[in-house]
């Protein structure tokens, strides 16, 4: 391939995705700030609750791996990425692998609803 096409090419390929993809990295980069200073507010306020010390790393991480999770997609939906693909794929995921974990994610919940009346 000859040069001046491959910088003609790059240089076109910029000017069309460059903007796009600097929104989604100073998305992402203002989301990660923004998540960690939530955190912070959180676990704050848990411990003023005095929520059970075994329950505050399990309602952390599952909050902020939710987070985690919608930051990316908003990143990646700014980029231009199609979520039907990653859609189905986690729809049949969870067709797959839902009936397994239904009863251990029932007896959780009790357990939790036990503990917290017990509180």
């Amino acid at each position: 391939m000859n040069p001046a096409k491959f910088y003609d090419k790059a240089y076109t390929w910029i000017l069309d995705h460059g903007p796009k993809l600097l929104l989604a990295i100073l998305i992402f980069v203002i989301g990660q700030w923004l998540i960690r200073i939530l955190k912070k507010i959180v676990r704050g306020h848990m411990t003023r609750r005095q929520l059970d010390s075994s329950l505050q790393p399990f309602l952390m991480s599952l909050l902020f791996t939710i987070l985690q999770i919608l930051l990316v997609l908003t990143a990646m939906q700014v980029i231009g990425i199609q979520m039907t693909i990653f859609a189905a794929l986690i729809g049949g995921i969870g067709v797959a692998a839902g009936p397994r974990p239904l009863r251990s994610l029932q007896n959780f919940t009790s357990g939790i609803l036990i503990f917290a009346e017990a509180i």
